[in-house]
């Protein structure tokens, strides 16, 4: 039933009433899709922006461990890009609002090998990190493939005009490849979310990626066991109450 008024209401009439259920008739309860209650640290920083734009590189799946699809049925869209093969297929049937794009990104483009597993949560690109640290899935095949760097598509189809307010980043260990591939002059996003499994703070603050983007005045804010949490200096300014935890 659900799926069928989903199918013959306006969009836009479907994504205020699942506002409605949330703030009012289930106002004592959030859903969480992600996997430690990453959109709901979000939702709080963004203080219940019904309209925004996210990218998610390493976008996996529309639902399951999804950062980005509270804020899909809140009313917002984005862009989603996985390299996986046929993961956007999903994707165009439940987040037809967005731009979804299969492709693998890095900081280079070149020809490499990603890696497919029986469980598509760990498919990656090929690398040292994953040679010597295999992850607890069965490897079921390897595609060749090209990379093309984030600044690329991200110049192909952000709409004009349009404000990127967090970038969700999850690329089995090529996050900081990803982060090297952006315009960072032209396209800067509020809020950056960055995997990092059970990554102590020592080892969080000595890392090439925090160095990377505190260089580009982005400050950690919050941590999970799963996702980093980074502010730009501009959300900074124009959020000071929600500022408490940054490592200046």
């Amino acid at each position: 039933m659900k799926r069928f008024l989903k199918s013959i209401l306006p969009d836009n009439l479907v994504c205020s009433i699942q506002r409605f259920r949330e703030h009012y008739i289930f106002g004592y309860k959030r859903n969480s899709y992600s996997q430690a209650g990453e959109d709901m640290i979000l939702a709080q920083l963004f203080n219940e922006k019904m309209n925004g734009f996210y990218i998610d590189v390493g976008a996996y799946h529309p639902r399951k461990y999804s950062n980005t699809y509270l804020f899909y049925r809140r009313g917002w869209c984005g862009i989603n890009i996985d390299a996986s093969p046929g993961s956007m297929l999903l994707f165009q049937r439940e987040r037809s609002r967005d731009i979804n794009i299969e492709a693998a990104v890095s900081d280079k483009n070149i020809k490499t090998t990603f890696l497919c597993y029986n469980e598509p949560a760990y498919n990656a690109l090929k690398s040292d990190t994953k040679i010597s640290n295999p992850p607890p899935a069965n490897l079921i095949e390897t595609v060749d493939l090209s990379t093309v760097r984030l600044d690329q598509l991200i110049h192909e189809h952000l709409p004009a005009g349009q404000a990127i307010d967090f970038l969700d980043i999850d690329v089995e260990g090529n996050e900081l490849a990803v982060l090297q591939s952006n315009d960072w002059s032209s396209f800067r996003p509020r809020v950056i979310l960055v995997e990092a499994l059970k990554q102590n703070m020592t080892d969080v603050q000595n890392s090439e990626l925090h160095r990377f983007l505190t260089t580009h005045e982005y400050s950690l804010w919050y941590k999970t066991n799963y996702t980093l949490f980074y502010i730009s200096r501009e959300f900074i300014n124009d959020n000071l109450h929600l500022y408490k935890n940054h490592d200046g």
